[in-house]
């Protein structure tokens, strides 16, 4: 999902890739470093940080500025804190951040809710992720393996 092919593919359509002259090994490696690198920068996985925060406006539209706080501080909490774990456990990207593909429908439709997605509809922060829930600090525990509709959909699909 974090793999952008087409834009992997593109770069290596631009670059020369012939190989260097064999002079010698070690000189070919290094004429070819600097442009693995840039591949591997381009197939790196960005951190989904970016995209949660720039979502959370969509989740929270008119609410009161202290709700839009509150989603923020839960969201970073999660991602401060148990994205690591989350990930290191196997939760999936629509079970963290899934919501409801239309805009109107993500703010109020729970049944399609990830993790971290209802902790920044309602404000309450992650204090425990294990392999089987989330637990928030506000006592609510999100049982993961819930079948998710098959429309769901990662909430940066939003932005």
């Amino acid at each position: 999902m974090w793999f952008d092919a087409k834009a992997a593919l593109a770069k290596l359509e631009r670059e020369d890739w012939t190989p260097a002259s064999p002079a010698s090994p070690a000189s070919s490696v290094g004429e070819n470093v600097p442009q693995l690198a840039e591949l591997a920068e381009l197939a790196a996985p960005p951190h989904p940080e970016q995209y949660i925060l720039d979502s959370i406006p969509i989740l929270i539209n008119g609410r009161p500025d202290h709700e839009l706080t509150a989603a923020k501080r839960a969201v970073m909490a999660f991602m401060d804190n148990h994205v690591e774990a989350a990930r290191c456990i196997g939760w999936s990207d629509l079970e963290l951040f899934g919501c409801h593909p239309n805009r109107e429908a993500a703010r109020n439709r729970y049944d399609y809710a990830g993790a971290v997605t209802l902790a920044a509809i309602t404000g309450h922060s992650i204090e425990r992720i294990t392999e089987l829930a989330a637990h928030y600090e506000n006592g609510l525990v999100y049982y993961r393996k819930r079948l998710l509709p098959a429309d769901a959909v990662p909430v940066w699909e939003l932005i």
